[in-house]
């Protein structure tokens, strides 16, 4: 075999070692990509079971629309596709506490048809624990919406005519989220309030009489006396 041939042969056995090498590196990262998917998908379930939280099924959703990007077996992926649809309806529902924290009336329903609705779930996670958690978070919202409130409008400041006027126009009509005790506290402010208007009237009466003359005077009262048996 002249040094020529040998060297061709040379060279037809290092292409077949590097391509033999360069197939092992394909099936090692194919094998390492299929483990990260399953461990991947594994760990979809394993997080929904833990989920206590809205923020754990969001999370959840995420992991899923990265899974769903992966090359895998139709009916994994039918799988993910329904539990994804599942997660999307229950996410949706659950949001609509969300939107009804300026209506303490409309919450509290909105609350009573979700725990109707939920109360036989069958899903893979603890429908209850995420449902209460946000329920909670809800109901926390709108009562410190109540405790501003209380804590900018449920005084009558120095009780002069002028800030009682104000106090008066602020809570004409009362916002949706305040508490029963709140409304009925102010109930109990705004008779308060006549009083003190009332008492600062009859004093400016008293004072403008004692300002008149005694014929201004029997004038005055007989005015009064005829507008009183007129009421």
């Amino acid at each position: 075999m002249s040094a020529e041939t040998a060297s061709v042969y040379m060279e037809i056995g290092n292409d077949a070692k590097r391509l033999h090498t360069q197939l092992d590196q394909c099936v090692e990262k194919l094998d390492s990509a299929k483990k990260r998917m399953q461990q991947d998908m594994e760990n979809i379930w394993e997080d929904l079971a833990n989920a206590q939280t809205l923020e754990d099924i969001e999370n959840v959703q995420s992991c899923i629309a990265m899974v769903m990007n992966y090359r895998m077996a139709t009916r994994d992926l039918q799988d993910f596709e329904e539990l994804n649809t599942a997660l999307d309806n229950f996410v949706s529902d659950i949001n609509v506490l969300k939107e009804a924290v300026n209506d303490r009336n409309l919450l509290q329903k909105e609350i009573a048809s979700l725990r109707n609705k939920y109360s036989n779930a069958e899903l893979d996670f603890d429908v209850n624990a995420v449902l209460e958690d946000v329920i909670s978070s809800a109901e926390n919202a709108i009562d410190t919406k109540d405790h501003v409130w209380r804590t900018q409008y449920l005084t009558l400041g120095n009780q002069t005519r002028e800030e009682i006027h104000i106090w008066k126009d602020n809570t004409r009509i009362l916002p949706a989220f305040l508490k029963q005790e709140t409304i009925e506290a102010v109930e109990k402010m705004k008779v308060e309030a006549d009083q003190i208007v009332s008492k600062a009237m009859i004093e400016d009466v008293v004072f403008y009489f004692k300002k008149l003359n005694p014929e201004e005077r029997t004038r005055c009262l007989a005015l009064l006396m005829s507008n009183n048996e007129e009421c």
